[in-house]
C-alpha cells in the first residue's frame, strides 16, 4: 500500500514526539546531605565498637609480654640456683658498712643472655659509681612492662642518676605492724624469720628455706610505683615487703607493693618459675601467705 508523504509541519511533530517518549533522565552521581550523614553515623558506630576491642587486643598482647618477662626472670634465677645451690641475695652488702647496694637483678643477667653486661659491673665498689653506673644505664627489656605509662627510661636524680628503670621488685617479705625483727638475735634481718621472702638483704636464701614451698612463694612481682628512686635494676634497694594490710593495686601510706597498669591486678612469678596473675580482690591473708618463704600458712589457689 502506498502512503503519501506528511508535509514537512507534520513530520517535525512526529520527531519531536518520539523524542519525548525516548527521553531518560540520567542517573545521579553523588550523595544527599542526609545519606551522607547516615554513613557518617554508622561508621562513627563501627568505631565505637571496635576501639574498644582493639585496646583490649593490644593490653592483652602488652600482659602476655609482661608476663614473658617475669618468666624470664624465674627461669634465671632458677639457673642461679642450679649453679650457686641458692638463690641470688635480693641485696648485697646494704646492712653492713661498706653498703655497696648491689641487686639480684645484677646477679642474673647471665642467665638473662647478658653475660657480657655482667662482666661490666664491680662489685667491690658501690652499684653507683664509676662504671656500674654506666652499666646500670642500659634498658633491658625483661625489667620493662610494656603497660607502664610512664613514659622515662632511666633516672634523672640521686646516687643512681641516668640508670634505667625496673617495673618488677624482688619479695623481701610482708612488713608493717608485728612484722619487724624484735628479739630474734640470730636474725640479721629487718623483719621477723616468719614474715621473710626469697629475696632478703645480705644473705643467700636456699631451696631447703623456702618451707611454704618454691610454688607457694613469690620471687618477684610487679610494682605498683614505677618509675621511682629504687625502681632501677641495677639499684640493690629494688627489693620490697608488701604491707601486711596492703591488698593488690593499693598503696597504703605510701608503701612500695604489687600493683600495675593490668585491669584487676598484677603479675608475679614464683619461685619454681611459673607466673600468675593476681587479682586485686585477693583475700589478704592469702596474699601474705605467698609473699613469705617460711610462714607456715596454708594456701590454695
Amino acid at each position: 500500500m502506498f502512503y503519501p508523504p506528511l508535509p514537512s509541519a507534520d513530520r517535525r511533530r512526529l520527531t519531536l514526539g518520539c523524542l519525548a517518549f525516548s527521553y531518560v533522565p540520567r542517573a545521579r552521581s553523588g550523595f544527599t546531605l542526609v545519606e551522607l550523614l547516615v554513613v557518617v553515623a554508622i561508621i562513627g558506630a563501627l568505631v565505637a565498637l571496635l576501639l574498644p576491642a582493639v585496646q583490649a587486643a593490644r593490653e592483652s598482647s602488652r600482659r602476655s609480654h609482661c608476663a614473658n618477662n617475669l618468666r624470664q626472670q624465674g627461669l634465671a634465677l632458677i639457673g642461679f640456683e642450679g649453679e650457686h645451690r641458692t638463690l641470688p641475695v635480693g641485696c648485697v652488702d646494704c646492712l653492713e658498712n661498706p653498703k655497696r647496694f648491689h641487686s639480684w637483678n645484677s646477679q642474673i643477667l647471665p642467665w638473662l643472655e647478658q653475660a657480657p653486661l655482667r662482666k661490666r659491673l664491680n662489685f667491690t665498689v658501690p652499684s653507683y659509681e664509676g662504671l656500674n653506673i654506666d652499666a646500670g644505664a642500659v634498658v633491658l627489656d625483661v625489667f620493662m612492662c610494656p603497660s607502664t605509662l610512664e613514659p622515662e627510661a632511666l633516672s634523672v636524680s640521686k646516687l643512681w642518676k641516668t640508670a634505667a628503670f625496673t617495673d618488677y621488685g624482688g619479695v623481701y617479705g610482708v612488713g608493717g605492724e608485728g612484722q619487724d625483727n624484735v628479739g630474734e638475735d640470730w636474725n640479721i634481718q629487718l623483719l621477723k624469720n616468719a614474715a621473710l621472702g626469697a629475696l632478703v638483704y645480705d644473705e643467700p636464701v636456699a631451696f631447703s628455706e623456702i618451707l611454704d614451698g618454691t610454688s607457694n612463694t613469690i620471687a618477684s612481682a610487679e610494682l605498683l610505683d614505677r618509675r621511682t628512686t629504687e625502681c632501677k635494676w641495677v639499684n640493690g634497694n629494688n627489693v620490697f615487703a608488701q604491707d601486711v594490710e596492703t591488698p593488690v593495686n593499693k598503696a597504703v601510706n605510701s608503701s612500695v607493693g604489687i600493683g600495675s597498669p593490668h585491669p584487676g591486678g598484677a603479675q608475679v612469678v614464683f619461685c619454681d618459675g611459673h607466673v600468675v596473675f593476681l587479682s586485686d580482690q585477693m583475700e589478704q591473708r592469702a596474699l601474705n601467705a605467698v609473699l613469705t618463704r617460711a610462714g607456715e600458712e596454708l594456701h590454695h589457689d
